[in-house]
This record gives C-alpha cells, structure tokens and sequence, in this order.
C-alpha cells in the first residue's frame, strides 16, 4: 500500500463484517428469547387475574353457603388461551365457621403445562 493512500483492505472489512455478524446473532437471540419469556409472564399475570377475580367472589358468599368440595371452569383469553380454574372448599378444623379455599389455574403455554396456585381461609364474622 503506498503511503498516500487511505482506507481499509479487504481483510480489515472482512473481519470487521464477521464480528458485526457475530454481536447481531447474539443480540438477535437475546430478543427472540425476551419475547417468549414476555408472552409466558402476560399469560402468568393473566392467570394470577382471574385467581385473584374468584376469590374476590367467593368473598361476597357467606362461609356457611361455601360447601366442602371442587368446583372447576374455564376462561379462554383473548389471544386464544384456555385457562382450567379450579377451587376447593374445606372446612378448618378445629375451628368452627372458617373454610380454606385454595384456587388452582392450570394453562397451556405452547405446549408446555403451567399452573398457579394460591389459598386463602375464609372465616365468619359476627356481629
């Protein structure tokens, strides 16, 4: 290369193009990665809803009326998921007039099996 003249050679292009290619790939999986694990957190927060929905129901019937036992349904969201929400009812002993109730949401996320679950003690207040 004679001194007057400037710029790269092929071989600095090269290697300059292969590592551009190389941080692209790994930012390129990065992204598709975060996606996945964006959607599988909105169906999470999506099941937490619909527990947390029931058990702010079942909070408006009396404890007496909660009858021992399970009671399932479903609810299909808006981007197609099927949601299994399950409850069960037991009542505590010793303690009379308070009923455990535990909530399970099951769902599908691309073929993969996920649950939530939570539990709560409902108990009679008098006045």
């Amino acid at each position: 290369m004679k001194a007057g003249n400037s710029g790269f050679t092929l071989i600095e292009t090269l290697i300059a193009l292969a590592i551009f290619g190389i941080v692209s790939m790994a930012i390129t999986s990065l992204m598709v990665m975060n996606t996945r694990m964006i959607s599988e957190n909105a169906q999470s927060s999506e099941a937490i809803g619909y527990a947390q929905e029931l058990l702010e129901n079942l909070r408006e019937v009396p404890v007496e009326s909660l009858s021992p036992g399970s009671m399932s349904s479903t609810r299909t969201s808006s981007r197609g998921t099927v949601f299994t929400i399950t409850w069960t009812g037991t009542p505590t002993t010793p303690a009379l007039g308070r009923t455990s109730v535990a909530v399970r949401v099951v769902w599908n996320h691309k073929g993969s099996p996920r649950s939530y679950a939570t539990q709560s003690i409902f108990t009679k207040i008098s006045s």
